[in-house]
């Protein structure tokens, strides 16, 4: 995702989902998507941030991008908020268990089974996006009318462990350990 312009040469600032760079830097050029439109960008130069973070020993997982024909704060203020898409061979790679965040659309929302009168299994919705928000990841979910008395309709639902259990691309299911955050 890029953020704010940096300096005056046309930098904009990045910060990678997966938390990694070095599969950015290889990158000779950058889909960005934004507002449903996409452009690809010649890259000039990536310098990712090597400070650590303020709590912990992790990288930012960010750094400044200069792309061509931008060439100006004014210009790259315009990039702001896009999204950087990458091919899956160009996406850093996945440890046992990983996923990228474009695989949890589609999957359905169901109900862990510990929810007083809502049986295992109960579908919730289905994820339609997913995207960064303040508190972190969140998940875009069409909501269908069910047993739990869940209204109908497009519902956010944070991508935290208090809210989520566990996803299955096999299954093509997440489990929504707090339904009540979709009403």
């Amino acid at each position: 995702m890029l953020g704010q312009p940096f300096g005056l040469e046309g930098f904009v600032k990045f910060r990678s989902f997966s938390g990694e760079t070095a599969h950015l830097e290889r990158l000779e050029s950058m889909t960005l998507r934004k507002n449903g439109g996409e452009n690809v960008f010649r890259v000039v130069e990536i310098r990712p941030d090597v400070r650590p973070r303020k709590h912990g020993n992790e990288r930012s997982g960010g750094g400044i991008i200069l792309f061509e024909g931008v060439d100006g704060p004014e210009k790259a203020k315009a990039l702001t908020g896009s999204e950087i898409v990458v091919s899956r061979e160009d996406a850093a790679p996945l440890d046992e268990g990983e996923y990228y965040i474009e695989d949890l659309k589609g999957l359905r929302l169901v109900a862990d089974g510990k929810t007083p009168g809502v049986e295992a299994g109960t579908v919730f919705g289905v994820v339609t996006g997913v995207f960064e928000g303040g508190g972190g990841v969140l998940l875009e979910v069409n909501a269908n009318e069910t047993a739990s008395n869940v209204k109908g309709g497009a519902r956010l639902v944070p991508f935290r462990d208090a809210f989520i259990g566990e996803v299955s691309l096999e299954k093509g299911t997440i489990v929504l350990c707090a339904p009540w955050v979709l009403d």
